[in-house]
């Protein structure tokens, strides 16, 4: 569920848990009126009711260089969420930067941003979605000119009625000529019940002009209670890219790992492990890729099983390409593996094919707190390596990373948000080789 809104699809995956990114209660029931929640591939917002403070979460991260990073998520603002980008130039601290608000800035307005991504410092892509109150949820895209960033102009192809949703998860780009934004959309068949919505695969194209629909696959089916969404792409040129997410049926509670690939004229599914199975119940989820080469990729999220009263049992999940197939790899789990568990990816990101990194959390329900989560890759096994807790250790507490970007080995930014009682916090990592520090968190 979003911060005062709820469109067909959000609340039939809270329902479910079906689309990519699942419900996610982070923290106890003790404190759930206020708990951060993932209710859309990748997407941390505030839960209702509405907190009195300020709410802060960032969602992704981007750098062109070690003196230009930017971060973007949502912040909410008295009664309406609005944009939130943060720029970071070297000068030692990130700071605000003006964003447009297309969804308004009255109450009930909505406005979200979940990745960034530039094909150079004067170009660069920032995706979600919006919806004004009582609308239809949009696609949202703002382009940065190296002076401000503006809206531009995208497709809906969810439709623009009221209860018609439509919403961008990533962006990625080879030249400022060509650009790949990846979500879903859909809508809700009946209005009457969380099982009534269809929900498609999304790719747009910017040919240097303007955004358009691409077709994509919808493994999942066409009909009420089936839903297909992607949340990642990653491109190695203009003519091989993948895209990653998951598909499902609300009816059987399976969600299936989903993978496209696009060979410069059509996207086509390709096969990929289900490390959690494909029984009623199942849980596979692709959040995050990232590729060094054609032949070297990997794609981060997480796997399991849904329980009884809305719980997930969740394991760390990173398959491979190999430039011949996908593979499934062993990350540690920090949560463990048993009935409580709790260890989910968010992203994934290589400066090296010996040199990547996974972020996400651990923990977060029964009292537990949500813990930071990141896993290094040194080209022959992953670690988990300490990372700081910016909300501290308690249990109604929870510190979540939804995205990485590193300038090179020595350098990284993590992003995500805090939970607490009193509302959600922006908080930003900092890798310098050997540690990770704390740049920003809850004041």
């Amino acid at each position: 569920m979003r911060t005062g809104w709820r469109s067909p699809v959000i609340a039939w995956c809270s329902a479910v848990a079906l689309i990519a990114g699942s419900l996610l209660a982070a923290a106890s029931a003790a404190s759930a009126a206020a708990a951060v929640v993932v209710d859309s591939p990748g997407v941390f917002q505030a839960a209702e009711p509405f907190v009195t403070a300020d709410s802060l979460v960032l969602n992704g991260v981007y750098c062109t260089s070690a003196s230009n990073c930017w971060a973007v998520g949502n912040k909410r603002v008295g009664n309406a969420t609005l944009n939130q980008i943060l720029h970071w130039t070297g000068s030692g601290r990130w700071h605000q930067v003006t964003a447009p608000e297309p969804g308004g800035k009255a109450a009930g307005d909505n406005n979200n941003l979940n990745a960034v991504r530039c094909a150079s410092a004067a170009h660069c892509w920032a995706v979600g979605d919006f919806q004004p109150a009582g609308s239809a949820r949009l696609d949202q895209v703002l382009r940065w000119n190296g002076k401000k960033w503006s809206v531009a102009s995208a497709p809906a192809p969810g439709g623009t009625a009221s209860g018609d949703f439509n919403e961008l998860n990533d962006v990625s780009c080879t030249s400022a000529a060509s650009c790949w934004s990846v979500g879903y959309y859909g809508l809700d068949l009946t209005g009457t019940t969380d099982e009534s919505v269809v929900a498609f695969t999304q790719a747009l194209h910017w040919n240097g002009r303007r955004w358009s629909l691409v077709s994509t696959p919808n493994p999942g089916g066409h009909s009420k209670n089936h839903v297909n969404a992607i949340n990642a792409v990653r491109c190695s040129g203009a003519g091989d890219c993948w895209a990653a997410g998951s598909y499902g049926s609300g009816a059987s509670l399976i969600r299936r790992n989903l993978m496209l690939r696009w060979n410069g004229a059509r996207w086509a599914t390709v096969s990929v492990p289900d490390p959690g199975g494909t029984a009623t119940s199942s849980i596979n989820q692709l959040r995050g890729l990232t590729c060094t080469a054609r032949a070297n990729c990997w794609a981060a999220g997480s796997f399991g099983r849904q329980l009884a009263g809305g719980h997930q049992k969740l394991r760390n999940q990173l398959l491979h390409w190999t430039g011949k197939k996908w593979v499934k790899a062993t990350p540690p789990n920090p949560d463990g593996t048993g009935s409580q568990a709790r260890n989910d990816f968010f992203a994934v990101t290589c400066t090296a094919a010996s040199n990547c990194w996974a972020v996400g959390f651990t923990g977060g329900h029964n009292s537990r707190p949500g813990l930071n989560e990141t896993v290094r890759w040194n080209g022959r096994k992953w670690s988990a390596i300490h990372a700081p807790e910016p909300g501290g250790t308690n249990g109604d507490v929870a510190n979540i990373l939804t995205s990485i970007r590193c300038t090179r080995t020595a350098s990284c930014w993590a992003v995500g948000a805090v939970e607490m009682s009193t509302g959600a916090a922006d908080q930003i990592l900092r890798w310098n080789g050997t540690k990770w520090s704390i740049t920003l968190g809850p004041s």
